[in-house]
């Protein structure tokens, strides 16, 4: 057994010694990442490729048999016979040493030497010289790539970001500064950097931008783009720069320029004219003193106009004197003049009306004074109370395709004097908060109002049009009737009347409540919701009786709606719908609107509700009527009404 495996041993070893020097491919994959040393993984890489093919050539002398080491652009890397292979950089330039970057390679230390037989001399490394090399490949590199061997001599290549080069070469410890064509001087970053010894240069103070090696010092000049040269030059902590010709004989930033005679005698002259300036107004102030210490005069004193707007007294006057005035005073408060004396005092004047003291004084010390009497005039304002307008342009709502509306307001009756004052006005105004706020399309909305809202026009409008523009199970049909209602003797049936209907004749001429519903329900739509500023206890929004021979007023009684209606009306079976007089509009009407402009949100979810809707309603009609109005909801209090986007 163990001579066949001696046997095998030596016919592997005479296998491989049979190859030639360049037979075997040695090639090996780096496997570790990047490591912490290095700024970016492009400069890692550039350093330690992810494939090594050493060669016979970049072998070096180890002092372990067991091991293999080759030295490739600098860096050293060792193979083991576990066919590991570890690179690693030696310290430079105050940089950390590089260590423990792996390959995996495809041979073992041994094959290798086998393969490549003695290890070859020690690779130059004599300090790096600028001298060029025409094997120097294209100077787009991305990076500072590689270092490239040609015979002793190395060529620096420069990526095209001028800071990040010259920070790689120092962390290299390396003294070059070649573009990759071998040139000596380089453009990058939009600097011409060109490689000068510094005994040319007998300024100290010149910026030396390159590192020491082997004795040899170099500087860097530029012959564009000084702002980025100073900047580099400030990075670096340097006190030097460059002017704009490029030159390289400049001062330090803490030397002082000298200065010319010409620059002495103009800064003499400056300070001659200042000191003569200066004299002058001493001797104006010596004899203006003299003048006021001899003055005698008073001031003037002169009220041009002491007039009252509203509760606020405005005092217009003058104050001159013949050396100056010092200061003008009304109740003990200093007040502002112009160059000509001229002041002006506001001050609150009570109902009783005021007396104020003006006073003033000249610069000797004289003085002058006037009471100034401020009144109101006696008329007492009536209180009054005021509503905002209403707006239904602010905020924005979703259009409703597919709904309708129809909206009949009545003031003035054929058949009975008494009106119902800004009905018609309510019924205008509303059509408008149906387009902005409930979204109705505006040739969709059926507007009667007066004479146009008789008994025929308002049955067609809701046999003939309604039933025709309602789109079955999908239109949302919204109702708006502003004018007097009326109900039975018995108080069953609720009426509403229309222009040409008769108070006496109820059943004959007047549109049953209940018929009207019954009618819009056979037009089968989604839902109905329905307002009525109206009243059904026979008194009008003034104080008239519709019918004289029944001057008590009848309670209406409630009445059950269909199940998809929601029915908001103005007030109770036995109250009266009232007039908002300040705002000209009915008071139900009015707070309807209102609140439909976004006041009835009560939660601030952008979406208003009928009982959200019938809430703000309800509490601010019973307290502008003294609690003698209370509106009423029928219906879906869930159902949303005004959707703002």
């Amino acid at each position: 057994m163990y001579s066949a495996a001696l046997a095998s041993l030596v016919g592997l070893m005479l296998s491989i010694t049979l190859q030639s020097a360049n037979a075997l491919n040695l090639s090996c994959k780096r496997t570790s990442g990047m490591h912490d040393g290095f700024s970016t993984r492009s400069v890692f890489e550039s350093w330690f490729p992810k494939r090594v093919n050493p060669t016979a050539d970049e072998q070096i002398p180890t002092s372990k048999d067991t091991q293999v080491s080759f030295q490739i652009n600098g860096a050293k890397y060792t193979l083991t016979p576990s066919k590991v292979m570890t690179g690693s950089l030696p310290e430079k330039a105050g940089y950390k040493s590089v260590t423990g970057v792996r390959y995996k390679c495809n041979a073992t230390s041994n094959e290798v030497k086998i393969a490549f037989g003695q290890p070859g001399k020690k690779a130059n490394t004599k300090s790096l010289t600028t001298t060029a090399s025409t094997s120097a490949k294209t100077p787009q590199s991305k990076s500072l790539v590689r270092w490239q061997r040609k015979t002793d001599s190395y060529v620096c290549k420069f990526a095209p970001k001028f800071n990040n080069a010259l920070r790689e070469a120092k962390r290299r410890g390396l003294n070059c500064a070649v573009d990759e064509s071998g040139s000596t001087q380089a453009t990058v970053a939009g600097l011409t950097l060109t490689q000068v010894p510094v005994s040319q240069h007998s300024n100290p103070s010149i910026c030396n931008f390159a590192t020491y090696r082997a004795g040899l010092k170099t500087v860097w000049t530029t012959s564009k783009d000084k702002q980025v040269y100073v900047q580099e030059a400030k990075r670096r902590s340097l006190k030097c720069g460059v002017d704009s010709s490029g030159s390289t004989q400049v001062a330090t930033a803490t030397s002082k320029p000298a200065i010319s005679s010409a620059e002495l005698d103009a800064e003499r002259r400056k300070r001659l004219q200042a000191e003569a300036e200066l004299a002058a107004l001493k001797a104006q102030k010596q004899e203006q003193q003299k003048t006021i210490s001899s003055d005698t005069k008073a001031p003037l004193l002169t009220i041009d106009s002491a007039v009252t707007e509203g509760k606020q007294g405005i005092i217009l006057g003058r104050a001159t004197d013949n050396i100056g005035i010092a200061e003008v005073t009304i109740d003990g408060q200093l007040v502002a003049f112009d160059v000509s004396g001229n002041f002006q005092f506001n001050t609150f004047v009570p109902a009783t009306g005021k007396e104020v003291l003006v006073e003033i004084s000249d610069l000797a010390g004289l003085s002058n004074s006037k009471v100034v009497s401020l009144s109101r005039s006696d008329g007492v304002q009536p209180a009054t109370l005021s509503f905002a307008s209403l707006n239904p342009m602010g905020r924005k709502v979703a259009s409703n395709d597919t709904a309708v509306a129809l909206i009949v307001g009545v003031d003035a009756y054929e058949n009975t004097p008494a009106r119902a004052i800004y009905a018609d006005s309510d019924a205008r105004v509303f059509a408008d908060y149906a387009s902005e706020k409930l979204g109705v399309p505006e040739n969709r909305i059926n507007i009667l109002v007066n004479d146009g809202a008789g008994e025929r026009e308002m049955l067609l409008s809701v046999k003939s049009w309604l039933s025709r523009a309602v789109k079955q199970n999908q239109s949302d049909v919204y109702v708006f009737f502003a004018g007097h209602g009326l109900a039975s003797d018995d108080g069953e049936q609720m009426y509403l009347l229309p222009y040409d209907g008769a108070p006496e004749l109820l059943d004959d001429t007047a549109i049953a409540r209940e018929r009207l519903f019954t009618d819009i329900a056979s037009a089968n739509p989604r839902s109905v919701t329905v307002f009525l500023d109206t009243c059904y206890s026979g008194i009008t929004r003034g104080t008239d009786m519709l019918i004289a021979s029944r001057p008590i007023a009848i309670k209406a009684l409630k009445q059950s709606v269909p199940d998809n209606f929601t029915v908001m009306t103005a007030a109770a079976g036995d109250q009266t719908a009232k007039p908002l007089e300040e705002a000209k509009h009915g008071m139900f009407s009015y707070f309807l609107m209102k609140g439909m402009e976004g006041e009835a949100d009560a939660n601030q979810d952008s979406k208003i509700t009928a009982g959200e809707l019938h809430s703000y309603v309800q509490t601010n009609v019973i307290q502008q009527s003294s609690g003698n109005q209370t509106p009423e909801l029928q219906g879906d209090a869930n159902r949303v009404l005004v959707r703002f986007q």
